[in-house]
């Protein structure tokens, strides 16, 4: 017996010692940018930025405190959050409790209901499709697919550390202007970059004289799914959509003073729309996409 302990220890010693794996969600100091169209002319996609400031005791609990969210249109701002085994917990000024957020321990067919969202204490039902892998940097983290029914956006995917890449929290879809796509996250831990640019690039597109000289009208803008192109008097012409690489989305003959345009299968972000009509005249205006 005490050769087997021996022999045991012995083989134990060789072996490698692994290092702790940090899945703690929302660490103080974390930090999320997303992508954000500007309401002001001309529209340009900036960052939004949302981080956890501090650890607090609220309600009872030890909490993080999360800033940035957009208010009322889904988490209140700010949040505060707690994980407890698997699950991140907010709460909610509408219930007046604790609600999860996040089931980071979900399998393939599970659910969780996220309750008291936004003004009106709205619920959200996600649905786990899917379980994969994420490879960001030098890290494989776990990834959730999702799906889910009712007015808010949410995307599709969630994953380990940095929750749903949308948003952090639902967004309530009647919200304008709210942030959307995740760029970057980063905490004492990890960093991670989901764009090719700097995270706080803000995308500016030339032609800001052509825009002011020849302006055309574009409603709704922001868009989440259709927009109207209307000029001051009837024209003829042709007419392009492009993003901001310069690459054709949309194109089309344009005759008399409006058009309609379906554009929810597009990518969120910023397009640029070009009339060059028969008479010379360019128009162009910008379209931010926020879905």
């Amino acid at each position: 017996m005490k050769h087997l302990m021996l022999v045991c220890l012995t083989l134990c010693s060789f072996l490698p010692v692994l290092p702790a794996q940090n899945t703690d969600f929302a660490p103080v100091g974390a930090k999320w940018y997303y992508s954000q169209i500007s309401f002001d002319f001309p529209y340009p996609e900036e960052y939004h930025l949302v981080e956890v400031t501090e650890e607090v005791v609220f309600q009872g609990k030890l909490c993080r405190k999360i800033e940035g969210l957009t208010i009322n249109c889904g988490l209140p701002n700010p949040s505060y959050v707690f994980n407890r085994n698997d699950s991140t917990f907010f709460w909610s000024d509408f219930t007046g409790s604790f609600e999860i957020l996040y089931d980071f321990g979900a399998e393939p067919g599970d659910t969780w209901l996220i309750q008291g969202l936004g003004l009106f204490g709205d619920s959200l039902r996600v649905n786990v499709e899917a379980l994969g892998q994420r490879i960001l940097g030098t890290d494989t983290l776990k990834s959730w697919t999702i799906s889910h029914l009712g007015c808010y956006d949410w995307g599709n995917e969630i994953i380990e550390k940095l929750g749903n890449l949308y948003f952090l929290s639902p967004s309530f879809c009647l919200c304008e202007n709210g942030p959307f796509n995740a760029r970057c996250y980063s905490d004492s831990f990890s960093e991670f970059h989901l764009v090719p640019y700097p995270c706080d690039t803000v995308f500016l597109i030339s032609g800001t004289t052509d825009l002011a000289t020849n302006p055309i009208h574009i409603f709704p803008n922001p868009t989440s799914r259709e927009v109207t192109f209307t000029l001051p008097d009837a024209a003829e012409g042709h007419w392009t959509m492009t993003d901001i690489a310069g690459k054709d989305v949309r194109n089309g003959p344009w005759e008399g003073s409006s058009t309609h345009v379906y554009l929810g299968d597009l990518m969120p972000g910023l397009y640029i729309f070009q009339l060059r009509a028969k008479d010379g005249q360019m128009y162009v205006g910008k379209i931010a996409v926020n879905k």
